[in-house]
Order: C-alpha cells, then structure tokens, then sequence
C-alpha cells in the first residue's frame, strides 16, 4: 500500500495552490454522484472556489484534508465538528477518493489521520453514502454501524407545470389562508422588512428543526440564534446565490406560524434546492406547509432568469409521511435513498487499526 501526503486546512488560503485544482476535481465528481440519477449541472470549478471562501455556519470547524503524492491529489476528507453549546459529542466525517484511485487504502490513511484531530468529547461520528455507491453499503453495514436516519431525495419536474394553473391554485389557497387571519412575506437573503422580529423567527425556526423526524440518529435538540441568518447572508453573499424564503405569521397573535426556503443560483439554474418547510404544532391543519410551497412555486416559475430550470428537489426524512404527502401533491417523486450512518469513534478507532 502507496502511503500518501496528507495535508491540513481549515481556511481557504491554507489550501496549496499546487493542490487546489486536484481538490476541487474530487469535489466535482463528488457534485455528480449527488445530483444522481438527474442530468443536471450545479456546480462548476469557479462555484467550489467561491464556497471554500464562504464562512462556516456559527459554532461550525470544518477541516479539510488533501491526500496527495507529490501534487497529484488522490483523495479528500472534511470534517464537521459542533462547537457550540450543543451537539458536541457529535461530529460528521467524509472521505471521498477519486474514482481512479480506490481500493488503494488511501481512504483508511485519510480516515486514521483525520481522527488524531477529534477531541475527546466527540463520541459518535455521522457520515453518508451516496446513492451511485450502493456497492459500498454492503462493506459499511459489515462495520459497527447504525443507521440512523434514511433520506429521501425527490424531485419535481418544474417543466411539467404552467405558471396560469399555479397562480391560480396559488390565489385560492392564499385566500383560504388570509379568511383564518394569516398573511406571508416573501424574504429574500435574511434581508428582513422593517417590524420584522428576527429574534422570533430564530426561535420559530429552532422549534421546526426540533420538531423534525430524526429517526434513530444520536442527536441533541438544534440551538439558534439571528447570527445563523447573518452567517447564511454572507454565504450566499460569496457564493454568489440566493436565499428565497416565505414566512407565513398569524395576525391576530402576531405569531409566526412557519416558513418555507430554496436555494436559486442563476449561474446554475438546472435545479432548484428546496431547503426547509414547517409549520408549528399550534397552527398545522390549515394547509399552511402547502400554500408555502405554492407561492414559492409561483415565484420560481415566473422568473424570467429561471426559464430554463428543469427540477425543485428536496430531502426528507423516510418516515416524514406528512411532508411527503404534500410532496407528493406537488409532483414530487423520490429519486434517491441516502442512508445517513454513525458509528462509535471508539468503533471507527478499532476498524482502522485491525
């Protein structure tokens, strides 16, 4: 077995310059098995650059690892460590080695080295398997993992709709809405409207992430606060993209009652990625989550700059029956089970070193 160079980076500007090209091909070909079986483009050579400078998500490490010989990259890892006041004890991992180097050992030296540098306090470690990697499943659920949440992957055909029939489904079921006393604004990049309360919206959308199915994963309640909106601004900001988002508020409680988001890059408008959609327990059964959806649908469909987009794909949790049913009324179908695993670091420790 070759051994390899491994190289650290927790900044962009660490990252060699001799090395940057090889690293950013294997993250190429790792956008390719993620947007599988779809034929669409979402990323390019100058997009990875402008996302390796964008910052991390508060209370986020992320280190990056270059396995090379000489300059010639053969593989990738990153890490994903929490650093704030919650979820310490978890951490994701990645390992990614380029098509024409596996079965080399290459990942198990990446995996020993990335190790060294997860504090003792991490416990357990996430990772997935993309779905072009079947195979691989039956030699990762030989290891000492659990499978710990399955995530489904569908997509919508947006060429199958027509902006007259949406905009009207869209009035109706905003009418519907307004006569039980809510209103919706559309946001666009966390630039929020004045009396707009982003102190409530974090809270808001802490609850919707908690409220979310999370399976059998090994995971603490997410914790919130306005800097993940500032943080997320400055993303999109150096990632040249944009945040589109519809907050849905209960006027006469003056709560906020849920929001849905998607992710539009015009560089790469082949397909659309739906963030999140939820709606608080207080005020679910008046088809909140799918007039959201709706008037994001409208607003996706009747921009000009979006005319060639082709899917709206979004990810759920396999048992997120309710979601996936409003899903389902949309167009959606599933193109794709990602299964998302842990295993114990102490586990991971004895797989590499026997």
């Amino acid at each position: 077995m070759a051994s390899i160079t491994i190289t650290r980076c927790t900044k962009f500007d660490e990252i060699p310059k001799e090395l940057l090209d090889g690293f950013i091909e294997i993250s190429l070909e790792g956008d390719r098995d993620y947007n599988y079986p779809l034929d669409v483009v979402t990323t390019d050579h100058d997009d990875q650059v402008r996302k390796l400078q964008s910052p991390p998500y508060p209370d986020t490490t992320v280190l990056r690892y270059i396995g090379h010989i000489g300059n010639t990259v053969v593989g990738r890892g990153i890490l994903r460590m929490n650093t704030g006041d919650h979820n310490r004890k978890n951490a994701s991992i990645g390992v990614r080695i380029r098509e024409n180097e596996r079965r080399k050992g290459y990942g198990r030296q990446l995996l020993r080295r990335m190790v060294e540098d997860i504090p003792d306090e991490v416990e357990i470690l996430f990772f997935s398997i993309y779905p072009r990697h079947k195979d691989f499943i039956d030699y990762i659920e030989r290891l000492p993992v659990k499978l710990g949440l399955t995530d489904r992957k569908s997509a919508s055909d947006l060429r199958a709709f027509t902006l007259e029939d949406v905009r009207r489904r869209t009035v109706d079921l905003v009418q519907e809405a307004q006569s039980r006393g809510f209103e919706f604004i559309q946001i666009t990049d966390y630039m929020f409207p004045d009396g707009f309360d982003p102190v409530s919206f974090a809270q808001i959308v802490e609850e919707i992430w908690n409220d979310m199915p999370t399976e059998d994963l090994s995971i603490e309640k997410e914790k919130l606060t306005p800097e993940f909106f500032n943080i997320s601004r400055k993303r999109a900001e150096i990632g040249d993209y944009h945040i589109w988002t519809v907050v849905v508020r209960h006027i006469p409680s003056g709560k906020i009652a849920g929001y849905t988001d998607v992710y539009v890059d015009y560089n790469f408008p082949d397909l659309i990625h739906q963030g999140d959609t939820g709606v608080i327990r207080d005020f679910r059964g008046n088809r909140l989550g799918l007039t959201l959806k709706y008037i994001m649908l409208e607003r996706i469909l009747s921009d000009p700059r979006l005319s060639g987009s082709k899917y709206i794909q979004t990810h759920n949790a396999g048992s997120n029956s309710n979601m996936i049913a409003i899903n389902d009324e949309l167009g959606y179908e599933e193109v794709a089970i990602i299964p998302e695993y842990e295993i114990k670091k102490s586990d991971l420790l004895d797989v590499l070193e026997g």
